[in-house]
């Protein structure tokens, strides 16, 4: 399993704006980046959760970039938040270029996510052929029932 290097993605919201209020505006708030920067642990040693990217508007997408890295994508890992709030998975959808891409787990239900989080496994969804590319857009999407808390996506080829 090879996959995109973080220097050569970039992600934003699809409105633009992140989660900054409250506790957050200290340390910058939830930026979309921190959801391609390769840091897979969003808890520090204060216990504060801060290493995670989250949309202000329930109806925001992530949308994570690449170019140039040389691979046909053709899965993607997303790695939800550990410590809270995993009900807020179970719309979770991934398209890459456009093209809807299958989700590998069973469920997506707070139990399920719990127990991937508790065998620190990320969701996995697998793009079809014809949606593979080595650049573009994967769009990662939570219905309209929750913010959308990512700590980590990774683009890799299998």
């Amino acid at each position: 399993m090879t996959g995109v290097e973080s220097a050569d993605m970039s992600a934003v919201f699809s409105n633009g704006k992140f989660y900054q209020k409250g506790e957050s505006t200290s340390f910058g708030g939830f930026p979309p980046g921190n959801a391609i920067d390769g840091n897979y642990q969003h808890r520090y040693g204060d216990g504060e959760v801060r290493d995670m990217a989250t949309s202000d508007d329930k109806l925001a997408s992530l949308l994570v970039k690449w170019k140039g890295s040389g691979l046909e994508i053709n899965t993607i890992a997303v790695w939800p938040r550990a410590d809270a709030s995993t009900d807020r998975y179970e719309e979770l959808s991934v398209s890459l270029n456009g093209q809807e891409c299958e989700c590998e787990e069973v469920c997506l239900s707070e139990f399920c996510i719990d127990s991937l989080v508790k065998q620190r496994k990320p969701v996995m969804f697998k793009c079809h052929s014809n949606s593979y590319r080595q650049s573009g857009t994967v769009e990662v999407s939570n219905g309209e029932d929750s913010l959308l808390q990512v700590v980590e996506v990774q683009l890799m080829h299998c």
